[in-house]
């Protein structure tokens, strides 16, 4: 492959990243707006949205892939076996920030993520309905993936309780205490954190645990 197909095929894959990103995050609207429904009514898109720091995004996103290891088409017992199809082959490695896990080539695009208005730091206004975030041609290419989403998102609204999910601290201190974070963060910060199956399974097996106490 020359130089230049190969950069092209690099590029259309990070910004495929981009929009799939994007529907996670109107995904993650969704669910903060059924937590937070009182007597039928339920917060508007834009005040909810703004309402997500970078950094509560950036953990939901870490334990949106943590929950992409597990297959909620199988029991799970003691011994739990996880899914080696999973978000990180797709959106790939987190570095180990001082905040916690950060997605850095998601975290350097957010002024730029299709569907969404981004300001001064902070998301102000989603422009499309989550279901319109992914064009056709992207959700026929990806269609596994966003089936990977669609359950993780599904494993986080059973899995999760509210005052976790819309708790950025809550959050920060959650991944603060996962075996890989501390281990990567520990010899040099910023480093990417490991995606071996057997890193994933300690991390997954930690994460279970503490998402339940917390």
């Amino acid at each position: 492959m020359c130089l230049l197909c190969w950069w092209f095929k690099t590029m259309c894959k990070a910004n495929d990243k981009l929009f799939l990103f994007s529907y996670i995050l109107g995904r993650f609207v969704e669910i903060h707006r059924e937590m937070t429904v009182s007597n039928g009514n339920a917060m508007p898109s834009k005040e909810i949205l703004q309402s997500f720091s970078n950094t509560r995004i950036m953990k939901l996103l870490y334990c949106l892939c943590l929950e992409s290891l597990t297959n909620l088409e199988e029991p799970q017992g003691e011994n739990i076996r996880i899914n080696q199809n999973n978000l990180f082959e797709f959106f790939g490695a987190f570095s180990a920030l001082p905040n916690g896990p950060v997605l850095l080539h998601i975290y350097n695009a957010l002024d730029i993520i299709p569907g969404f208005r981004y300001e001064e730091g902070h998301f102000q206004e989603q422009m499309s309905e989550t279901q319109c975030l992914i064009p056709p041609k992207y959700r026929d290419r990806y269609e596994k993936i966003i089936h990977l989403i669609d359950n993780a998102v599904l494993g986080l609204q059973q899995n999760m309780k509210k005052e976790l999910f819309m708790d950025r601290d809550k959050l920060v201190d959650l991944t603060h205490n996962l075996p890989l974070w501390k281990e990567t963060f520990m010899y040099e910060a910023n480093k990417e954190m490991s995606t071996t199956l057997q890193d994933l399974q300690r991390e997954y097996e930690q994460y279970v645990l503490l998402r339940s106490a917390m």
